[in-house]
C-alpha cells in the first residue's frame, strides 16, 4: 500500500493536477531516478506509477499517462495509479472515469485527505452537491489542520444554506490561518 494515499496530508491545466499530485506523493523533484527505477523494473506496478507522478511534477502528462497505464496493467488495483489516473481523467473532463477509480479506492479501504479532496472535485464535476459535502466533511474529520478543507467547506455549506456549519468552518480557517481575509470577513457578514 502507498501509505500517502491512506493518511498522508496534501500539500495553467496542468498545475490544477500537479498540486493536488505533490501533495501526495512529495515532489518527485528527481525524475531521471523514477524513470530509471522504472525502466530497471518493468514489472513492478509501484515503480511505473512513481514514475508517472514524476512524470506529472515535470508536466508531461502524456507520459503519465502512458506509465499510468502500464501500472495498472500490471496491476490493476495498485494505488497511486489508481489515483494518478482519476486526477488525469478529471483534467480531460472524463468526472465518471475519475468517479469509478476513486470508488475502487475507497473500496480498497483506502482514506485520506487527498483523495477526499479528490472525491469532492470529481462530485463537483458530476453535479453531486451532497457527494462533494460528504467527501469535504471527511477529508476534515481524517486532518482538521488542513486549511484549505475547512475554507471549502465555509464555500459548501453557504452553497447549502447551513449558516451555522459555515460560520464554524471560518472559525477553524482563521484559527489555522489568522490573516485569511475572505474568513474573517466572512465571519464578520455571515452572509449567503
Amino acid at each position: 500500500p502507498n501509505p500517502a494515499i491512506d493518511n498522508t496530508p496534501a500539500a495553467g491545466a496542468s498545475q490544477a493536477l500537479v498540486g493536488p499530485v505533490a501533495g501526495i506523493c512529495g515532489p518527485f523533484t528527481d525524475r531521471a531516478a523514477r524513470v530509471a527505477a522504472a525502466e530497471a523494473a518493468p514489472a513492478d506496478a509501484l515503480r511505473q506509477a512513481e514514475a508517472a507522478a514524476a512524470d506529472v511534477m515535470a508536466r508531461d502528462l502524456e507520459s503519465a499517462r502512458t506509465r499510468v497505464a502500464r501500472a495498472l496493467t500490471l496491476d490493476p488495483a495498485q494505488p497511486l495509479g489508481l489515483y494518478l489516473r482519476a486526477r488525469l481523467a478529471l483534467l480531460a473532463r472524463d468526472a465518471r472515469g475519475a468517479s469509478a477509480d476513486v470508488d475502487v479506492l475507497l473500496a480498497q479501504g483506502r482514506d485520506g485527505p487527498s483523495l477526499r479532496q479528490l472525491e469532492r472535485d470529481v462530485a463537483l464535476a458530476l453535479d453531486d452537491a451532497p457527494r462533494a459535502l460528504r467527501a469535504l466533511e471527511a477529508a476534515r474529520d481524517l486532518d482538521p489542520t488542513q486549511a484549505e478543507v475547512h475554507w471549502a467547506l465555509a464555500q459548501a455549506y453557504r452553497e447549502a444554506r447551513r449558516l451555522d456549519d459555515r460560520l464554524r468552518a471560518l472559525e477553524a480557517v482563521v484559527q489555522l490561518e489568522q490573516h485569511h481575509r475572505e474568513a474573517n470577513v466572512g465571519r464578520v457578514q455571515p452572509t449567503f
